[in-house]
């Protein structure tokens, strides 16, 4: 897809009741009448950053913001919105209200400049408290309000996940329902957070129960906790939320199965992916280039035995996508496993990385979010999944379809072409670059590749390279 895909979907409710800003939570059920609309977007094809600062620029009242990274240059676009003349009258008078709870990718200076920066701008910063980390990547804008808004998915709000990484992310507008389930998500968090510089707003965003649009379902696995004041324990016995939706998704598919994630670290995961394939279901599934091990390293892997695929032991291994090409099972023929691939040098795993975490079940329903599919993920981090269903959701679903035919067959014309460049570069002792367009490529196919030296001059293949 070479430009933002935006679909325009109605949800019909029943009634019309906008919230108040009373600043408790009404026990009863609101509905609303609602005609709401979608947007998709997928790094790095579409301007993600500047749709989402039109959005926040639209805002009327509050902005929330839960991130785990951002960029705070005078380049991004979000940035540039926030401390626009408009945007600073409307925060300094007190008009809108922005609160972000951040979590930083980078060093604790790093962290600290960039809220320091957002704090200048009259948003008003808090650090959660605990030893997990907010993994979040959504805002919920307007909450209670006909037309609230929620922008959530994968991508943290940086150029350079815009412009490298793949990303998915969703803005559902005019979605009340959705927007009010992340507006609580974010209350919670915000309560088990700490200020970072001044107390800008001491009370909390009024929250309501409201009525959820069909075909729509956000989780969280802040369900996987109890609270008491700020303290964080894991219920016992474990939930496993998110992972638990997953594999429900999975035993539910009947014929198709599309993958587009970061990694595959979830023994429940993989045993629901051997079972829909030896229903017959086609899987194809797409990791990042860190899945890839060599050759040698590939040996020693063992699937365990593992008489319980909920204890988090069974879940230590990253070789999943290996064992789900290599081993035999019945309906092998039916999984097709490949990794994006941009570099000779696989220690190189961030670059250009699949960071998109969805998947597509019959054509019919897409799961996407935060969420690595990892234990550390489910227990270590705090994420979403948000379900979406063909009947309500038909459009977004084609545009997830799209997106995986695009990235499951990225560059593999190339490939041929890039493996004569490696050997000419070993015969000739010219150099070429290490890093290249992303393929879409099979564990043999990259082995193949990276023996382009041995082939060519009995050489490494580094030798050839940059």
């Amino acid at each position: 897809m070479n430009v933002m895909m935006k679909i325009v979907l109605s949800t019909l409710l029943v009634g019309c009741m906008p919230i108040k800003n009373s600043g408790t939570a009404d026990k009863s059920t609101l509905k609303f009448f609602s005609s709401g609309d979608v947007s998709v977007l997928f790094h790095p094809v579409d301007p993600s950053l500047q749709i989402i600062a039109k959005e926040l620029q639209s805002a009327r009242q509050n902005i929330d913001i839960a991130m785990y990274s951002m960029d705070v240059t005078p380049e991004s676009p979000v940035m540039q919105t926030l401390s626009s003349a408009d945007m600073q009258s409307r925060i300094r008078s007190g008009a809108l209200r922005i609160r972000v709870i951040f979590e930083g990718y980078g060093s604790d200076e790093d962290n600290k400049t960039r809220s320091e920066a957002l704090e200048k701008l009259g948003v008003d910063v808090r650090w959660f408290s605990s030893n997990r980390k907010v993994h979040h990547k959504f805002a919920a804008i307007d909450a209670g309000s006909a037309d609230a808004t929620v922008i959530t998915g994968s991508a943290n709000w940086s150029l350079g996940s815009m412009k490298n990484y793949d990303e998915a992310i969703l803005v559902l507008r005019a979605y009340p329902g959705v927007t009010m389930a992340y507006q609580k998500e974010f209350n919670l968090l915000w309560g088990l957070s700490d200020e970072f510089g001044a107390t800008r707003f001491s009370e909390t965003h009024p929250t309501a129960n409201i009525a959820m649009e069909s075909g729509v379902k956000p989780l969280f696995n802040s369900a996987n906790f109890a609270i008491s004041g700020k303290r964080i324990s894991v219920i016992e016995p474990k939930l496993w939320t998110l992972t638990r939706s997953l594999v429900a998704a999975i035993d539910a598919s009947k014929s198709s199965i599309k993958i587009a994630t970061t990694r595959i670290v979830l023994r429940p995961v993989y045993n629901a992916l051997l079972r829909a394939a030896s229903r017959g279901v086609k899987i194809d599934i797409l990791v990042n280039q860190d899945e890839y091990q060599v050759p040698n390293i590939r040996k020693k892997a063992v699937l365990s035995d593992c008489a319980h695929e909920y204890d988090e032991r069974c879940s230590t291994s990253t070789d999943f996508p290996w064992f789900l090409d290599s081993l035999q099972y019945p309906g092998k023929e039916n999984v097709k496993v490949r990794i994006k691939f941009f570099s000779l040098n696989t220690r190189v795993t961030l670059a250009k990385q699949m960071h998109s975490k969805y998947i597509i079940i019959d054509e019919e329903r897409v799961q996407s979010g935060s969420f690595n599919w990892s234990t550390s993920a489910e227990y270590n981090h705090i994420e979403n999944i948000i379900n979406l269903e063909n009947s309500n959701f038909g459009s977004v679903v084609s545009a997830f379809e799209d997106n995986h035919r695009r990235v499951f067959n990225q560059g593999r014309d190339q490939y041929d072409g890039y493996i004569s460049r490696i050997e000419n570069a070993i015969k000739t002792g010219m150099k070429t670059d290490c890093g290249f367009y992303p393929m879409a490529l099979t564990f043999s196919e990259i082995d193949h590749l990276l023996d382009s030296g041995q082939r060519a001059g009995n050489k490494p293949f580094r030798e050839a390279c940059n």
